[in-house]
């Protein structure tokens, strides 16, 4: 886990707790796209928000982000992009 909040500066919100470790939930910023108009179209703005669960294991006593090793992700919106 430090490792990926080094390299994305993303940090979890949430945590849980899951059989063999835990589940931390990140949300990232918003990301607007916004697609011009044309003469029979107004202007379109869409948000997108990077949400992304990562299934971590215990690998020491679980004080630091060092201690968890990650196991899984669950990933949406601009985290599709994201090295994990």
């Amino acid at each position: 886990m430090a490792e990926f909040i080094a390299r994305t500066g993303l940090i979890p919100v949430n945590a849980y707790p899951v059989a063999g470790g835990k589940v931390f939930v990140i949300e990232g910023a918003p990301v607007y796209v916004t697609l011009p108009a044309t003469q029979v179209t107004p202007a379109i703005t869409r948000a997108s928000a990077c949400q992304l669960l990562i299934r971590a294991a215990l690998t020491g006593t679980g004080g630091t982000a060092d201690d968890w090793k990650i196991v899984g992700t669950s990933r949406s919106g601009p985290c599709n992009n994201l090295p994990v």
